[in-house]
């Protein structure tokens, strides 16, 4: 794809009349009510501490990005103007930034948001915190039940997920133009393997055997045990 130019040369949040902004008609996200009432009563706190993003269409502003910040703010918190951040993209350019800036976040480590909870929860209830935080009681508990599990766990866990990753099964991919005489070898192989992946193994002993006869010579992975036959 052919490098474009960027939608704003210089970040600057501009103050818009909420009247003149209008909801995209893509959108594809939608909110939870109770997620919303968290929303909204984080806005009532904090006031609107992130711009909504928005183009120009003709003589209206279309949001990109912060419709659920755009309708708290023009329907219950009764603000005149909204803090924005204008870009200049077409339709196309629109619609992927709108995606990018939905999806483009990353999710939390459990036991680095469960430090973060047990910090918050010093002088804060989790049933406050329930209130303030995306989490309901129960998920901040679970977090915190992190926290007591036994030392070493979590690498053992680690280890664990780097062991199956290694272990997986490959898959191997190929287009010849005739696939007969391949097919015919490897069920001919079949016949005296057992167990489970007979058609994988049996590709996997038809290259070996391959290899022995032609005298090639390869260095198997450290890591990976060759499973019995």
């Amino acid at each position: 794809m052919t490098a474009c130019k960027p939608a704003v040369d210089r970040l600057e949040i501009v103050h818009l009349p909420v009247g003149q902004i209008h909801a995209n008609p893509w959108n594809p996200n939608r909110v939870a009510p109770e997620t919303m009432h968290k929303l909204r009563e984080y806005m009532r706190r904090e006031g609107i501490v992130q711009p909504i993003i928005v183009r120009r269409v003709g003589d209206h502003w279309q949001i990109l990005d912060g419709f659920h910040r755009w309708t708290l703010c023009k329907d219950e918190l009764g603000l005149a103007e909204v803090p924005c951040v204008v870009v200049d993209v077409d339709d196309k350019r629109a619609k992927m930034m709108t995606v990018n800036l939905n999806e483009l976040s990353g999710d939390p480590v459990p036991h680095l948001m469960a430090e973060l909870i047990h910090d918050l929860s010093r002088d804060t209830s989790l049933e406050d915190l329930s209130t303030i935080l995306p989490y309901g009681e129960d998920e901040l508990r679970d977090f915190e039940a992190l926290l007591q599990l036994p030392d070493g766990l979590e690498a053992f866990v680690e280890e664990q997920a780097e062991r199956e990753a290694k272990e997986a099964p490959k898959v191997v991919s190929f287009v010849v133009d005739d696939p007969a005489p391949i097919e015919a070898a490897i069920e001919h192989a079949m016949e005296c393997i057992e167990g489970k992946n007979r058609r994988g193994r049996a590709l996997a002993m038809l290259a070996e055997t391959y290899a022995d006869v032609s005298g090639l010579t390869f260095e198997a992975d450290a890591d990976t045990e060759t499973p019995d036959a």
